[in-house]
């Protein structure tokens, strides 16, 4: 079984710091079933907490079209809201 799908522990999260070993997963920017590639350049280290979070910023951004309501947006970080940013413009036709 490869590392990633057996997970592995680590202190590197692009959008937390943390002190302790958590569990870090690995994060298509661009998400995969968005027709994003797997390659090096669009994975990114993140902690379980940061990998939930972004996903779910990102079903805001498809339900809102892009513009997420600041009532709403504001309990997601900056790295957060980033990260889940770059996979909705990357997702959207060209």
């Amino acid at each position: 079984m490869s590392e990633e799908l057996r997970g592995r522990m680590g202190t590197t999260c692009a959008c937390h710091k943390h002190r302790e070993m958590v569990p870090i997963e690995i994060h298509h920017i661009w998400p995969l079933g968005m027709d994003g590639s797997d390659t090096k350049e669009n994975k990114v280290s993140l902690c379980a907490n940061a990998h939930g979070a972004i996903h779910g910023y990102l079903d805001l951004l498809l339900k809102h079209e892009g513009r997420v309501p600041w009532f709403k947006a504001r309990v997601y970080g900056r790295v957060v809201r980033a990260y889940a940013m770059l996979g909705y413009i990357n997702s959207r036709p060209k």
